[in-house]
């Protein structure tokens, strides 16, 4: 066990926040990760990821989100004719 996960055990927070098994194990997760999903950014307030089937969701989810707004400014149009349309008739 390492100091870390002594501490976290402990309830405890420490000023140790790596030792060499965590590094070691590190490494091990973020290879199989990596096998699976692409690496898009790390920070420190976390990890972005992705892999083929969330990016392929993304791209069909942007289409979708490009014919909705493409729907709806056809709506917006007719319903801007109709009114146009209703108000010269009653104007007259």
């Amino acid at each position: 066990m390492c100091d870390v996960e002594y501490l976290c055990k402990q309830g405890r927070q420490g000023a140790v926040v790596s030792c060499h098994n965590c590094l070691q194990e590190e490494k091990l997760v973020r290879k199989k990760l990596q096998a699976k999903y692409m690496l898009l950014e790390t920070r420190k307030d976390g990890t972005k990821f992705t892999n083929r089937p969330m990016k392929e969701a993304a791209e069909r989810l942007q289409n979708l989100a490009g014919q909705y707004d493409d729907m709806q400014k056809q709506l917006v149009e007719q319903v801007i004719t109709s009114v146009a349309t209703s108000m010269s008739y009653d104007c007259c």
